[in-house]
C-alpha cells in the first residue's frame, strides 16, 4: 500500500515541479545567453539586467514554492477533504506519514540539484565566464576527488544534509499535527507548535553538542563533529514522526 501511496503522491506533484524547473532551466539559458544575442543586436544592457533579475528571484521563487507545496500536500492530504478518503484506506499512521515525507524529501533534493544546474548552465552560456581556463578548473577537480579523505568529508557532509532536511520536513509535519489538537486555532497552534520545537531543538543542540564556531586563518572549526550532527538531526526526526504518528493514531481530529 506504501507504493501506491507514493505513486500517488508523485503523480499529484510531478506536473507541479516538472514545470517549475523547466521554467529556472530555460531562464538561466536565455539569461545566459542573453548578452551574447543582445550585444549582436545592438540591444540596451538593461535588458539583460532585467532578465538576470528575474532569475535570480525565480531562484528564491523555487524555494518557496517547493516548501509551500511539499506543507500543502501534507497538510490538504492527511487534515482536509482528502484526508477523508486517504483515512478510509486500508493503511497503517506510518504508511501515511512515509507516503508524504518520502516525496518531499525526495523533491527538496530534486529542486536543490535543479538549481545547481541552472546556476552552472548560467555560468557556462554567460560571456563573462570566457576567461575561465576550464583545465585548471578540472584539475582541481580531479585532485578533490582523488584525496579518499575528501571523498569521505563530502560523503558525510551529505549524509548530514539529508538528515537536516528530513529533520526539518518532520518538524512541519509534527507542528501541524500538533496544532490540530486546537481545533478553534489550527493555524495559529501550528505556528506556535512549530517555534517552541525550533527552541526546543536549539536549547538541546547547545547542550548536547556544545555548538560554537571560531574562524581561525579563513578557516571554521566546530566542536562536534559531522557524525554528532547527523545523530543529533536523525534523533529530533524519530522525535518528530513519534509526534505526528501519535496524533494520527490517537488524536486525529477531522472536523
Amino acid at each position: 500500500m506504501l507504493s501506491k501511496l507514493l505513486k500517488y503522491e508523485f503523480k499529484s506533484t510531478c506536473r507541479m515541479f516538472g514545470l517549475v524547473y523547466a521554467v529556472l532551466v530555460l531562464l538561466c539559458l536565455l539569461t545566459g545567453t542573453s548578452d551574447h544575442i543582445f550585444d549582436d543586436m545592438g540591444g540596451d544592457v538593461s535588458v539583460v539586467q532585467v532578465l538576470l533579475l528575474i532569475t535570480v528571484l525565480f531562484f528564491c521563487a523555487v524555494i518557496l514554492i517547493t516548501t509551500v507545496l511539499n506543507i500543502q500536500r501534507f497538510y490538504s492530504g492527511t487534515f482536509r477533504e482528502e484526508g477523508y478518503l486517504l483515512h478510509t484506506l486500508p493503511v497503517r499512521p506510518w504508511q501515511i506519514l512515509a507516503g508524504k515525507c518520502i516525496p518531499a524529501l525526495l523533491w527538496t533534493m530534486a529542486s536543490g540539484a535543479v538549481m545547481v544546474f541552472s546556476l552552472l548552465l548560467l555560468l557556462l552560456t554567460s560571456s563573462g565566464i570566457s576567461g575561465v581556463d576550464w583545465s585548471e578548473v578540472y584539475d582541481f577537480l580531479a585532485e578533490l576527488f582523488s584525496d579518499g579523505q575528501n571523498v569521505a568529508t563530502m560523503a558525510r557532509g551529505g549524509i548530514m544534509l539529508l538528515a537536516m532536511l528530513l529533520a526539518a520536513i518532520l518538524q512541519v509535519y509534527a507542528s501541524i499535527s500538533l496544532g490540530q489538537l486546537l481545533p478553534a486555532h489550527r493555524t495559529a497552534g501550528a505556528v506556535a507548535v512549530w517555534f517552541g520545537l525550533s527552541v526546543a531543538e536549539n536549547w538541546t543542540a547547545a547542550l548536547t553538542l556544545q555548538t560554537s564556531v571560531t574562524v581561525e586563518n579563513g578557516i571554521v572549526y566546530m566542536r562536534a563533529g559531522i557524525v554528532w550532527y547527523t545523530v543529533f538531526y536523525l534523533v529530533w526526526s524519530a522525535v518528530f514522526w513519534a509526534a505526528t504518528q501519535w496524533v494520527l493514531t490517537a488524536r486525529l481530529n477531522l472536523e
